[in-house]
């Protein structure tokens, strides 16, 4: 099947083909909540900051009402015993982030794109995000921040597209299209989460992979 490639995250302001709904700041308490693996496959230069940036998307999605367990496949493991949990195919509740380097010589407008999502359109949801952490690493230098911090937005903001299914992007909040170096330096509240009803379809949208999962293994048995 085609994923087209979508849920490009720049730092410059874009306009064309993006939603412009608006958002108001999860904060989400609520009972009802969903869970997610992430397969993260990192380069060994980012290993250290990937624990920040996990913590940070870790809040992120956790305001949204979406707590993440981590699987790391990219890495040298310890003496791993027993079957390798990366070497199994993706369950319904998993997504894969792969951390890789971009190139970032001479410049140019794509240095201001942090990560793509790939979201199959027709069925509204997917399965694999990547972020550029050499260019992570240049916008959080010229801006002045925690290259981590803004790793683990990166993630967040991708993972939002898997869950939510779409290419769009919101008129405000972490789901915007674009990141000034000024926005990138605020601290407002809302302004790096999801907002409310964005966490409520990624739930449902969580859930209905469950259902789906449950219908095939059902079909299966018969």
């Amino acid at each position: 099947m085609h994923y087209p490639l979508v849920g490009v995250l720049a730092a410059t302001l874009v306009t064309a083909g993006f939603c412009a709904r608006g958002v108001e700041a999860s904060g989400t308490d609520d009972v009802r909540r969903a869970s997610i693996v992430v397969r993260t496959y990192t380069l060994s230069d980012w290993e250290r900051a990937v624990p920040a940036a996990r913590r940070t998307t870790d809040t992120i999605l956790g305001r949204a009402g979406v707590d993440v367990g981590w699987l790391e496949c990219g890495l040298p493991t310890q003496g791993t015993k027993g079957s390798d949990p990366c070497a199994q195919p993706l369950r319904w509740n998993e997504v894969v982030v792969r951390i890789v380097a971009a190139d970032t010589a001479g410049g140019g407008r794509e240095l201001q794109v942090l990560g793509s999502a790939f979201v199959d359109l027709e069925t509204g949801g997917g399965s694999l995000a990547i972020v550029y952490a050499d260019r992570v690493w240049l916008m959080a230098r010229n801006a002045g921040i925690n290259a981590a911090d803004l790793l683990g937005r990166a993630m967040a903001h991708e993972i939002g597209h898997l869950l939510l299914g779409t290419n769009q992007h919101a008129a405000r909040g972490l789901m915007r299209a674009s990141w000034s170096s000024s926005d990138l330096r605020r601290r407002l509240a809302g302004e790096w989460l999801f907002g409310s009803r964005e966490g409520d379809v990624m739930r449902t949208g969580i859930a209905a992979r469950a259902n789906h999962a449950d219908a095939t293994e059902s079909d299966r048995g018969e």
